[in-house]
């Protein structure tokens, strides 16, 4: 590898390594706000990836332009309603489309064989010399490093990008039904459209 590669490849380590995903239980969140004019009882929270310390699902939540929210929600129509179907989430007058959670996964998971690229580091070589005698050694340090670090990116990759999953979907609320006086918790992706005031409408 030359030379003059390696700053690039210790700013690719700096910026690059794999992140942790730390779960999200709806049900353990303090919801701050609740809905105005909702059809049901609705609280809801926003940045949950961000202030639970997901970092690397943050960023990359708002490049895709999609944000995941924690709702509670407690159904006192005095009737059975679902989600997506006779209950819709608005923001004002507007329908909000929830995105599918594997959708939402696809856009924000992390990109696990990006990772590989640490085995480029595999060829470079540390010198050392001794300043009387004139000789040097070299060492294949890059035999250690390179696949040290691609093995352990990729596997906290893949093990946080699991969890994100299975919370996506334990907690998804498309196609939910809620009896009357029951409450349900969930985690839904919608579109980025900055922190928009939501509620539940229901169809008579």
């Amino acid at each position: 590898m030359k030379k003059f590669l390696y700053p690039l490849f210790i700013l690719f380590i700096l910026t690059s390594c794999a992140g942790s995903y730390k779960s999200i239980n709806p049900t353990a969140i303090q919801y701050y706000i609740d809905s105005e004019n909702s059809d049901t009882e609705m609280a809801y929270k926003y940045d949950v990836l961000r202030e639970k310390g997901n970092k690397k699902y943050s960023r990359k939540e708002l490049k895709a332009r999609v944000r995941i929210v924690a709702v509670r929600i407690t159904n006192t129509t005095g009737k059975t309603i679902k989600i997506g179907d006779n209950a819709r989430i608005y923001t004002g007058s507007s329908e909000i489309r929830m995105w599918p959670s594997d959708l939402a996964y696809k856009k924000i998971k992390q990109t696990v064989p990006l990772y590989l690229l640490y085995l480029l580091l595999t060829p470079m070589e540390a010198t050392t010399g001794d300043p009387y005698s004139g000789s040097s050694e070299t060492f294949p340090i890059g035999l250690i490093i390179g696949p040290g670090l691609a093995g352990g990116n990729v596997a906290v990759a893949a093990t946080a990008n699991t969890r994100l999953k299975e919370d996506l979907l334990q907690f998804e609320l498309s196609d939910k039904t809620i009896k009357p006086g029951e409450t349900v918790y969930g985690l839904v992706a919608i579109p980025e459209m900055g922190f928009v005031p939501l509620r539940v409408v229901v169809k008579p």
